[in-house]
């Protein structure tokens, strides 16, 4: 009887573990079918295709989907470094694929676009994603025939985007910024000086006390020191609610965010650790250095040759909404917006939706046939 109740204590917790576990796999199969469904395309003139393209001599992940394919091609450059969202944007973007035809990329050396490993060493930089965007868009030129897209970055997607426009404006109806950075290190610099400033003027003392003790940025270049460095800065955003406007924490941030992913359609659980486990050493300190000296002003000047649209979210202090509207103002292009997501921080696809959605309809009219946009008086007045 001794033997038998303990093996009934060894075995219980055991099954009980098994049951929780298939429990929690057939409600992610669920939900994975129905959203699977939510975002089946059945347009007679609808687009929905995935798989590797090569830029840059490497394998990318890149998504196309739309209601009608003849609609204006908008290009997402999605966040992190590293934040793919391809597996993810069935949460956000159903919508925007009435009005355009979406392109989601998995940048070189993450997500699905790390299928390389080793043969991508030493070629994951700002100045190779770059490349890689731009001959991204010229695939989806041969693919589609359209001659031009709108470009979309969202947080570090701004900096390959903001790149892309003063490199190659033939190439973009106009650029959007989601965001928008205003340098690597100055961007982090501008994030202190926020929360410092809400710290002294809410009376949070411990909050000034931190951003104070958290001293001026380390080189940007030692990538150890520059990221635990920015961890200190970051850990206060949740709580000044400067990431998502809408949070209860951090807590609360992560549990979203997973059941995002839990609930993906196309992301496998392989693929959610892998998500959850990037080579640093491979991919994301190499790309941090790349970009440490990189800085909007002084890296692309203030003129473009193609609509510059910056859009922020109003409580954004993960990338300072004042400091994107300070460079707007700074700007001259053929037309430059900065919108403003009003009960949104930086994470204003999932907290305002719609707003969003009427943002990018802002934009979209330069893709109209026959648009024009005049010279504007900086330029004419040279």
């Amino acid at each position: 009887m001794l033997r038998f109740v303990l093996r009934y204590l060894v075995l219980l917790p055991v099954l009980l573990l098994a049951v929780a576990i298939g429990t929690a796999l057939g409600i992610r199969a669920f939900l994975q079918s129905a959203n699977s469904a939510d975002a089946r395309i059945v347009s007679p003139r609808g687009i929905e295709e995935a798989g590797y393209v090569r830029l840059g001599g490497a394998r990318q992940w890149v998504t196309i989907r739309g209601q009608d394919r003849r609609q204006p091609i908008l290009v997402y450059l999605h966040g992190g470094p590293g934040g793919t969202t391809s597996d993810l944007a069935y949460s956000f973007q159903r919508p925007w694929e009435d009005y355009f035809t979406v392109v989601q990329w998995d940048q070189r050396g993450f997500g699905r676009s790390a299928i390389d490993g080793e043969a991508l060493r030493g070629t994951i930089t700002k100045t190779q994603l770059v490349d890689d965007a731009i001959a991204l868009i010229e695939h989806l030129r041969r693919r589609t025939g359209q001659q031009k897209v709108i470009l979309l970055g969202h947080s570090w997607g701004t900096v390959l985007g903001a790149e892309v426009a003063k490199r190659r404006p033939d190439l973009l109806y106009a650029y959007v910024g989601f965001g928008q950075l205003t340098g690597w290190k100055r961007n982090m610099e501008e994030t202190r000086a926020a929360l410092a400033e809400i710290g002294r003027t809410t009376g949070n003392a411990a909050l000034a006390r931190a951003m104070a003790d958290a001293g001026p940025a380390p080189d940007a270049h030692d990538t150890e020191a520059f990221s635990a460095w920015t961890a200190k800065i970051q850990k206060h955003l949740s709580a000044a609610r400067g990431s998502w406007y809408n949070s209860a924490g951090a807590g609360d941030i992560a549990s979203r965010m997973l059941a995002t992913a839990f609930a993906s359609p196309t992301l496998s659980l392989r693929a959610m650790w892998r998500m959850l486990n990037t080579d640093t050493d491979l991919a994301l300190d190499p790309l941090m250095a790349s970009v440490a000296d990189w800085d909007f002003r002084e890296t692309l000047g203030r003129d473009f040759d193609v609509p510059m649209i910056f859009v922020s979210g109003r409580h954004d202090l993960q990338t300072p909404a004042a400091a994107a509207a300070r460079l707007a103002a700074e700007l001259c292009s053929p037309q430059t917006r900065m919108i403003f997501i009003e009960n949104s921080a930086h994470f204003m696809v999932t907290e305002e939706p719609g707003r969003v959605l009427g943002a990018l309809l802002e934009v979209r009219p330069f893709a109209a046939d026959g648009a024009v946009t005049a010279t504007p008086a900086c330029k004419a007045r040279g």
